[in-house]
């Protein structure tokens, strides 16, 4: 604890030099103009029990998250001189009083098995999370350390951040984008860097859960090699053409068992794609990309041409009909007056790029993100061996009284065949937008319903009835509120031992926002969960607020309190399952 106690003490230190002006150091070095970055994070954390759980003798992690204080600590650093360009980020985590402080250190008592997976919860670390160096010139760009990459519209390659899921791959190696006249061209190579530390959990890498599995010892993923290029040439000014090849080659971990990586086992994808902006004066225009993937396993091939049913069957997808391993997707979009329709078209045949055993905690890591056509933050069951088509059309009626008023209707249907579950997915959705003030006032209404059944016999499998509300007006001078608001009633089939039902409950999450610009922010939030997956005591209701200062446009100060529900997060397709928060945080944002 005192150890603890230091580092908080020097991080609030760093926390006091929070800088009062966000305007970047400027200087000169022999005659070349060079800038200085720095932006500081810093998070404070205290966890209170955020499940109400009794502790017992028998089950001595059940509350092993609660209780106990975090600090994370981000330091971004960039520095630019003429064409060139090298930062970083480093990644602080300190953990106080955990659950591992109180029961397991110096305890002769405390349950070894359990006791020992105490170097993957909640331990100190510090990362250099980020590194890279960035030479820009007219024709060309080149990077060393690390980055992120995506190829077309993501189905081959698609390395990115995404914030609200608290995922974040990079590639770490090189990348080198030549651009001349209208040939592009784009090489990278390196290795694919999962999340160190996953701060909802505190955990490092991989944890098995030690409620289960004791025996087991967590390890984090495996850093595997990438070797990925593209392809680009626009034609006449309007076509975009390319060709592009992904190979990554992995070895499949097994339980205390270490190979060497001969390159016989692979993941490979080929792909070509087209793309027409403007056609007949802007009233068309379409993309189209097309991949195959090949899987080899043990020197079988699972996926792709040549693939071997039989070897196949161990654990993946079967192919309902044609090869698996072939992805495709066209979008055509088309404009008439203040209409626009668009209409999108996918077919994915057991279509996945991931990491070998990469559907344990913290998330499921995925090297690609091909589209699903379904909203945002639906939760897809399977996007890796669907079929199907989205139409959408856009009316924009302008200015009717005071209003500006758009309207926009949906609707997707698609069938997908994973695993042997055979569904049948209806995805129809609406919505209005409708402005007024010369734009001080707006509000957006959107819902919808996305049924899910099984082929067979049509007996539904998943039903999701969604209503999403945002309003924003400005009062006067400065002065402005936002309400967000994303109603569910879901239900969804559950398997027992014994009993096969249909578990049904609601989802809420809403945010009042008071705002005076550029200074203050006010927010409080009222959250209900009920999934019984994650909530097997029925409904909550999570309370909670916050406070912003904003010293500069990007410098501020914040504090909330109060509770988060727990439950399943989805963007895009992946989709996470989020623990419940209860506590306070304190953040400082500073930039100079």
């Amino acid at each position: 604890m005192k150890t603890f106690g230091r580092s908080l003490a020097a991080l609030f230190c760093l926390a006091a030099l929070l800088p009062h002006s966000a305007t970047a150091f400027e200087f000169k070095l022999g005659g070349q103009d060079v800038t200085f970055n720095v932006t500081n994070t810093l998070v404070y954390t205290y966890h209170f029990d955020n499940d109400q759980d009794l502790d017992s003798n028998d089950k001595p992690f059940v509350n092993r998250d609660d209780n106990y204080h975090q600090i994370l600590n981000i330091l971004d650093l960039s520095l630019a001189v003429h064409e060139f360009r090298v930062g970083g980020r480093f990644d602080l985590h300190v953990f106080g009083d955990t659950f591992f402080d109180q029961r397991c250190l110096g305890d002769p008592n405390s349950d070894p098995k359990g006791c020992g997976l105490h170097n993957s919860y909640y331990a100190n670390s510090l990362n250099p999370e980020r590194i890279y160096l960035i030479w820009a010139r007219p024709d060309f760009d080149m990077t060393l350390g690390d980055f992120y990459v995506s190829f077309g519209k993501g189905l081959a390659l698609n390395i990115t951040k995404l914030d609200s899921l608290g995922q974040d791959t990079t590639v770490r190696g090189g990348k080198f984008v030549l651009h001349k006249g209208d040939a592009g061209v784009t090489l990278v190579a390196g290795e694919l860097n999962p999340l160190n530390v996953d701060e909802s959990r505190g955990a490092h890498g991989v944890v098995v859960d030690p409620e289960a599995t004791l025996q087991m010892t967590p390890a984090p993923w495996a850093s595997e090699l990438l070797l990925a290029a593209r392809l680009e040439y626009r034609f006449f000014d309007t076509v975009l053409a390319g060709v592009h090849g992904v190979w990554v080659p992995y070895e499949e971990p097994s339980p205390g068992v270490t190979r060497p990586l001969t390159g016989n086992d692979y993941n490979a994808i080929w792909g070509a794609s087209v793309q027409v902006d403007d056609l007949f004066d802007g009233l068309l225009s379409f993309s189209a990309e097309l991949d195959i993937q090949r899987t080899v396993k043990d020197g079988a091939v699972i996926r792709g041409p040549g693939w071997d049913p039989k070897a196949a069957s161990g654990g993946f997808a079967i192919s309902d009909s044609g090869l698996p391993g072939l992805a495709s997707y066209t979008s055509v979009n088309l404009n008439v007056g203040d209409l626009t329709v668009l209409a999108e078209f996918k077919y994915y045949n057991d279509f996945i790029l991931r990491a070998p055993q990469a559907t344990e905690e913290p998330y499921i890591l995925l090297y690609h993100q091909p589209p699903t056509l379904e909203r945002i933050n639906a939760e897809v069951t399977d996007n890796t061996s669907a079929s199907g088509a989205r139409i959408r059309g856009d009316y924009n009626f302008g200015e009717v009284g005071p209003l500006e008023i758009l309207i926009f209707g949906s609707y997707g249907y698609f069938r997908t065949w994973g695993h042997g579950a055979l569904h049948d997915v209806h995805d129809p959705h609406a919505g209005v937008e409708l402005t007024w003030m010369d734009g001080d006032g707006h509000v957006n209404f959107t819902g919808g319903v996305r049924l899910e059944q099984n082929r067979k016999d049509g007996e539904p499998y998943r039903r999701e009835i969604h209503l999403e509300l945002d309003l924003e007006q400005t009062l006067f001078g400065n002065h402005g509120f936002k309400v967000h608001v994303f109603y569910q009633n879901r239900n969804k089939v559950s398997t027992g031992l014994l009993t096969t039902g249909l578990d049904q409950w609601h989802e809420l999450d809403s945010v009042i926002e008071y705002k005076w610009s550029p200074h203050l922010s006010l927010a409080m939030t009222v959250e209900v969960g009920g999934d019984p997956g994650v909530e097997p005591n029925g409904h909550s209701v999570y309370l909670g607020g916050s406070v912003r200062y904003f010293i500069t446009g990007s410098s501020s100060i914040a504090v909330r309190v109060g509770e988060n529900r727990p439950g399943l997060k989805c963007l895009s397709g992946q989709c996470r399952v989020h623990p419940a928060f209860a506590g306070v945080q304190v953040m400082g944002v500073g930039r100079f």
